[in-house]
């Protein structure tokens, strides 16, 4: 009986100390994933500081046209190596798209532009309408995926966020960063616009200049600068992972001084209407 007894006390000991022990494993698994994490998002937000920076520096620089030969539009990283990981980094224009807000106001323009789009794309008659009336009744919105409270399947979501964004405030549509579709509902003139699409793919830009020689009217609401930009910063330390999707705003002070800030966002899911980025491997 006495060396029963021993050795349920041993055979408790082992639980015990196995499961202290495999107590003491998991916090420390615990807390090695939140120093990844930790670390993961600061490498994001220097990411999202060295867009800001980029974008300053431009709009001194260079404040009379944003396009894709610009360095901030070159910010491409797909999975570069960093110590522990891998990161991943775009800087997007986000004004190359219809803006959907306007329509809180009754925008006659954006009205008419959003229902040709809606029968370009095949959506659902009176869809454009519908999007119209909700945006109305509930004011701006920040994510297209919202629309779905307006009867929009997300594949419909899908195909509008092609052509279609939200935008913080209305801000002109730049024709440096339009798609051919876009463009060419915009000048309503598909001839016109793959001529200036290819006079844009040899340049990086496009110029009034072009749009005449195209014999093409510049679109009401329209220029070759953005106020608007997207930054999508992702970081892997070890197992973990963190993406910021950032809406950075620029625009000049009364002084006529550049002003840059971060007016929205995101960690881990992004906006419907935001780039997609390759996630670091």
């Amino acid at each position: 009986m006495v060396l029963v007894n021993v050795l349920l006390l041993v055979g408790l000991a082992a639980a015990v100390l196995a499961i202290m022990v495999a107590g003491d494993d998991a916090g420390l698994q615990r807390a090695t994933r939140m120093a990844e994490a930790a670390q993961a998002v600061q490498i994001a937000r220097g990411g999202e500081l060295s867009a800001v920076a980029a974008l300053r520096r431009d709009m001194v620089q260079a404040p009379d046209s944003d396009d894709a030969t610009e360095p901030w539009a070159n910010i491409d990283e797909k999975g570069a190596a960093i110590e522990g990981g891998r990161f991943a980094m775009i800087v997007t224009d986000a004004t190359g798209k219809l803006d959907l807000n306007p329509l809180a106001k009754d925008d006659t323009i954006t009205k008419g532009r959003l229902a040709t789009m809606a029968g370009a794309l095949d959506l659902t008659p009176g869809t454009a309408q519908r999007i119209a009336t909700y945006l109305i009744v509930t004011g701006p919105i920040a994510d297209l995926a919202e629309l779905s409270a307006a009867g929009l399947t997300p594949a419909e979501i899908a195909k509008l966020a092609a052509f279609a964004t939200v935008l913080p405030i209305r801000t002109s549509i730049n024709l440096n960063a339009v798609s051919e579709p876009l463009l060419a509902l915009l000048v309503d003139n598909p001839v016109a616009a793959r001529g200036l699409v290819a006079r844009r793919t040899r340049t990086g830009r496009l110029t009034r200049d072009d749009f005449a020689l195209e014999q093409a009217a510049i679109p009401p609401g329209c220029g070759f600068t953005a106020t608007f930009f997207w930054s999508v910063a992702e970081a892997r330390i070890g197992g973990t992972s963190q993406r910021l999707t950032s809406l950075i705003e620029r625009r000049k002070t009364e002084d006529g001084r550049p002003f840059v800030e971060v007016v929205g966002r995101w960690k881990g899911r992004s906006p419907t209407q935001a780039p997609a980025i390759k996630s670091p491997t």
